[in-house]
């Protein structure tokens, strides 16, 4: 009895070292591809953002071979001084070198879970490019809808986001109640989800702080390399 106690402890024993190997050994193999993909994901989102292609369309070689050309990403994040947020920055250039647009990272809660992803401007930092949101655990088919077309496409028709003229005022809104149309807010404006309206006002939210920041963060950076 004695040795059938044994001899089913060291076999449970056994088992959970081999199983224990294959899963570290799993893991160590299929890192380098992990890694990546990974890669390949960040490289993507940084072509959507400035609408350099259709990623739908490129290979991966040819994804890398746009952003080797076409995309700087800065070395040290920019840090705004008064909530201590870093923002990478990532450029882009056309075939001359001239900087065509900017973009930046941020980060939000979403109504059921943190949202991240990349907000492109113009150079002057006063409208839109582009929108990528590139991590979302929002409802499927209401608030997930925040990475498709149907809220990114906006994005890349040029929202004002020029620094608001009151204090405290918003960057963007977002929305279903259009505002009149040849108005400020009409071009600060972009159309709500319909059925997902808690989402989009935590979206107003995390891009409206964003925007404060990033701006902040900027004018604090080019004071700084003024000096």
């Amino acid at each position: 009895m004695k040795h059938s106690k044994l001899y089913t402890i060291l076999f449970m024993m056994t088992l959970s070292v081999l199983f224990g190997a294959g899963i570290a050994g799993l893991s160590i193999v299929s890192q380098p591809v992990i890694e990546r993909n990974n890669r390949l994901l960040t490289q993507r989102a940084y072509v959507e953002v400035f609408g350099l292609g259709d990623v739908g369309k490129l290979s991966s070689d040819e994804v890398a071979a746009l952003i080797d050309s076409r995309v700087e990403v800065g070395d040290t994040p920019i840090v705004d001084p008064e909530t201590g947020t870093e923002f990478t920055i990532l450029k882009a250039y056309d075939e001359s070198r001239r900087v065509t647009a900017v973009a930046f990272n941020f980060r939000g809660l979403g109504f059921w879970a943190p949202i991240k992803g990349w907000l492109a401007v113009t150079p002057d930092r006063s409208r839109t490019v582009g929108l990528v949101i590139t991590e979302q655990k929002e409802t499927p088919g209401l608030g997930g809808r925040v990475e498709e077309p149907i809220f990114t496409d906006p994005f890349k028709a040029s929202v004002l986001v020029k620094a608001p003229g009151d204090e405290g005022g918003k960057y963007i809104i977002i929305s279903s109640s259009k505002p009149s149309a040849g108005t400020e807010k009409a071009e600060r404006h972009v159309e709500a989800i319909t059925g997902a309206t808690q989402t989009c006002m935590a979206m107003d939210t995390i891009l409206n702080d964003a925007l404060r920041a990033f701006n902040r963060a900027w004018n604090a950076d080019t004071a700084r390399a003024a000096n």
